[in-house]
């Protein structure tokens, strides 16, 4: 749903104004009912590199956001696997790193 809010932002600017801003709030109601903490939290971080990446003067500053941006996501999310400090870290800032609670449906 959040593809589709971006989604619904391209439209908006560039074809219906009126169409582009449905969808956008179709996507997010849709996204508020999936109570999807990853996504909901995820979605203005996007908003907010996007818009730096978009003012952004060199390429190079923009391609190194964007590289950096993917390097850091990578990092707390299958790096809490692979290296124990991250782990550690992100265990002491969110308890409950999974976001899911996929472990109470099997219990």
């Amino acid at each position: 749903m959040v593809l589709f809010v971006f989604v619904g932002l391209f439209v908006a600017r560039l074809r219906s104004r009126a169409l582009g801003w449905a969808i956008v709030a179709l996507a997010a109601v849709f996204l508020g009912f999936t109570q999807s903490k990853t996504a909901i939290a995820i979605m203005p971080l996007s908003f907010a590199l996007a818009a730096v990446i978009e003012r952004a003067r060199a390429p190079a500053v923009a391609i190194a956001l964007v590289v950096g941006g993917l390097a850091l996501f990578n990092l707390f999310t299958v790096g809490t696997v692979v290296f124990e400090p991250v782990h550690r870290l992100v265990a002491a800032v969110l308890p409950d790193a999974t976001f899911t609670g996929r472990t109470e449906i099997w219990e």
